[in-house]
């Protein structure tokens, strides 16, 4: 495999074959960008379903800085007065009892079908 900026490049990668047909248009179909850049207030737009225009001026928000140490991170929290340290992780709590239906619990599983079917 050659870059694309090889000088022996052409010599073992065909050259695109010109289409002749013409397609019809279909009017329904979406036209493709040429660029596949997205922008970074359109990525939360479509992943979260976030507005990320703004309520003021309506025109889309900008990244300014993007935050990946933790020391800064814990600065900016407690000056804002939240919580620096994330919370305890706990045991999930257990399934709620089994009740005996629709006439309420049933003392001694009286009424409640066990084992396979028929």
């Amino acid at each position: 495999m050659l870059s694309s900026h090889s000088s022996h490049r052409r010599q073992c990668v065909p050259a695109p074959v010109p289409e002749t047909t013409q397609k019809p248009e279909d009017k329904s179909a979406r036209t493709l960008p040429l660029s596949h850049y997205v922008s970074w207030s359109e990525l939360p737009r479509r992943t979260f379903a976030i507005d990320t225009t703004c309520p003021r001026c309506k025109s889309p928000l900008r990244l300014i800085a993007l935050i990946k140490t933790d020391d800064t991170i814990k600065k900016i929290l407690s000056a804002m007065g939240l919580p620096t340290e994330a919370p305890k992780l706990r045991p999930a709590r257990s399934a709620p009892a089994p009740t005996g239906g629709e006439d309420g619990d049933l003392p001694n599983g009286q009424g409640v079908e066990q084992g396979g079917m028929g």
